[in-house]
């Protein structure tokens, strides 16, 4: 039976050990999402954003606690199982766009399904021209990544995050690098795709003003979460 909570986080703490220093990152975290809900994570720099964004997307692993994601508990999981993990439930978003330069918005959408052995080859040029349709890049499919404004580039980001189909949205900083408007214009983005998909979105940030178009902002600070608003 599937868990109604995409996400759940009990008691989970990350420990770095630098020389002979402990760093707690975070501390005794408990966290429910529940499928197709809209979270900001705030805080100030240092905060354990971060860290927590890495547990939450597969890429670490606590120290201590347990992460249950769709009624899995992948915190034990290898790493080749937390890489299929990752394929298949969770896209990610970066404040640096990360595509490829020299190649077309389509080929950086096409990307994640080289590395889906389940999806034949001949596929995935439609998935990626649809994936690119739901961000509104009809038309701009085979510009290169220099021809494309900031704004065009995060959409394409968006795009490839989105070509596996997966469950759940991880957006650190998405509209760091962007001005105001076209940072409301990629919120709408996620905004619709919660909405039309009910994809779960979790956007990173440190802005509040990105923070208020989530429906529930929870803050850490040196590693705990110390308040929760609901909009």
């Amino acid at each position: 039976m599937r868990d109604s909570t995409t996400i759940r986080l009990e008691n989970i703490s990350r420990i770095y050990q630098v020389g002979e220093t402990e760093v707690r990152a975070l501390e005794n975290i408990n966290l429910s999402i529940p499928e197709g809900e809209i979270l900001a994570i705030m805080g100030p720099s240092g905060s354990g954003k971060s860290t927590l964004m890495n547990i939450l997307g597969c890429l670490d692993k606590p120290s201590n606690g347990k992460y249950i994601l769709d009624g899995q508990e992948v915190s034990k999981l290898d790493r080749n199982k937390l890489a299929l993990v990752r394929n298949k439930k969770i896209g990610f978003v970066f404040q640096s766009f990360n595509l490829l330069s020299r190649t077309t918005a389509l080929e950086n959408t096409e990307l994640p399904l080289l590395y889906s052995l389940d999806i034949p080859h001949k596929n995935h040029r439609d998935m990626a021209m649809k994936s690119l349709a739901l961000v509104g890049l009809e038309g701009r499919e085979l510009h290169k990544t220099n021809q494309l404004s900031g704004g065009e580039q995060q959409r394409v980001a968006i795009a490839r995050a989105l070509v596996n189909a997966p469950s759940m949205l991880l957006a650190d900083e998405p509209t760091g690098n962007l001005d105001s408007k076209t940072g409301e214009e990629i919120i709408k983005i996620f905004h619709k795709l919660n909405q039309d998909k009910n994809i779960t979105i979790i956007l990173v940030t440190h802005d509040p003003s990105i923070g208020t178009l989530a429906r529930r902002r929870i803050y850490l600070r040196d590693g705990h979460i110390v308040k929760e608003e609901k909009s």
